[in-house]
């Protein structure tokens, strides 16, 4: 018999899990012993672990554009050798 796990296996997965969590456990919270202090930590995981999400598919993206200009540098070919702009990456936010 094949069991399945709870667990989200992607990383969008597990933030969502995370923000369900945030979401539905303060109804919970005395029935299941869990402090403030417990609980203002998951919520600041939830939101880093969120926020680092986003942050890393800025920067990827900003990485496919850097490696396509730099290889129109390098081989020439159709595309723009312009300098792609900076991503602005935002800021972390606390709870």
């Amino acid at each position: 018999m094949t069991t399945s796990s709870f667990m989200p296996k992607t990383d969008d997965g597990k933030a969502n899990l995370l923000e369900h969590l945030v979401a539905i456990l303060p109804k919970y919270a005395t029935l299941l012993d869990i402090s403030t202090r417990d609980f203002d930590e998951l919520k600041a995981d939830s939101l880093s672990f969120r926020h680092s999400l986003h942050t890393m598919g800025i920067t990827q993206a900003s990485s496919q554009s850097w490696t396509n200009a730099k290889n129109v540098l390098r081989d020439g070919g159709l595309g723009s050798a312009d300098w792609p702009e900076m991503s602005t990456l935002p800021a972390p936010s606390h709870p």
